[in-house]
């Protein structure tokens, strides 16, 4: 995994504005974490998605086979 680019890139923004700098930093620290609960979380969030797609299409051909 490359460090040097985004080390670079807040080093840079911490010359020019600090705060800016920090917050940045905060959030590229926080990126790998992120990545795989918003994962979790939307892949659940599909499954349940799907579930309900499936449920409404057993009724509409229920619906449709009956008349």
């Amino acid at each position: 995994m490359s460090v040097i680019g985004p080390v670079f890139v807040v080093a840079v923004l911490a010359v020019v504005d600090p705060v800016s700098a920090l917050i940045v930093g905060v959030a590229v620290a926080l990126l790998p974490v992120a990545r795989p609960v918003f994962r979790r979380l939307l892949g659940r969030r599909g499954a349940e998605h799907w579930a309900a797609y499936e449920a409404f299409a057993a009724r509409m051909l229920a619906t449709r086979s009956t008349g």
